[in-house]
């Protein structure tokens, strides 16, 4: 009984506030320049997975979807993937030249390194950079959150593939057909290239 209490005690101290899964709305992940757009079309679906927050103090807004909601119950351990932008202002006035993915995996489960390996049809490629790094203690485990950066032509590749699957560490998530047609979803969200 003792032990119940103070676990409901801890709980109460912090809050019970769960982790933010997305790295703060921040300016530095629009990129400069970019190609000339029009604006972007709203999404059609009025329960649409993909997400828009906009930040008024910085000014920006990020839109996201995410393929796999992650699962770390006893044995099954499986990653959450969330894939983003960010644009200035709430309408896009840019096409952006990158997409970033939130790889999120939660103790015991563990990466072996902070590498992304994307397979697309079979063909696994090493994506070029380093992730961001964040570890978010719990009381009873912690959250990891790597966010890499995506070229838009190397995402966009992905979201054509038959099978995909994303790789970090060692810790695999592969895609069923109805999450590479989210990656489809978020890309319809991009601003069109004006000639």
């Amino acid at each position: 009984m003792r032990i119940h209490s103070a676990l409901v005690l801890a709980a109460a101290a912090t809050g019970c506030a769960l982790s933010p899964v997305m790295p703060p709305i921040s300016r530095s992940y629009v990129q400069p320049g970019g190609a000339p757009a029009t604006a972007a079309p709203a999404s059609e679906l009025a329960t649409s997975p993909i997400v828009r927050e906009y930040d008024p103090g910085e000014n920006v807004t990020r839109v996201s979807v995410t393929t796999h909601r992650g699962q770390y119950f006893l044995w099954a351990q499986k990653p959450r993937l969330t894939f983003f932008f960010v644009h200035a202002g709430q309408a896009p006035t840019t096409r952006p030249e990158v997409m970033y993915l939130v790889f999120r995996t939660q103790t015991p489960q563990a990466v072996l390194d902070n590498h992304l390996q994307l397979t697309c049809d079979g063909a696994a490629r090493m994506a070029d950079g380093l992730p961001t790094s964040r570890v978010v203690p719990g009381i009873l485990a912690s959250s990891h959150y790597l966010t890499f950066e995506i070229p838009l032509a190397t995402y966009l590749a992905l979201g054509r593939c038959g099978t995909a699957e994303v790789q970090v560490g060692g810790v695999r998530a592969p895609f069923g057909a109805d999450q590479v047609a989210l990656l489809g979803l978020l890309a319809r969200e991009l601003p069109t290239v004006t000639p």
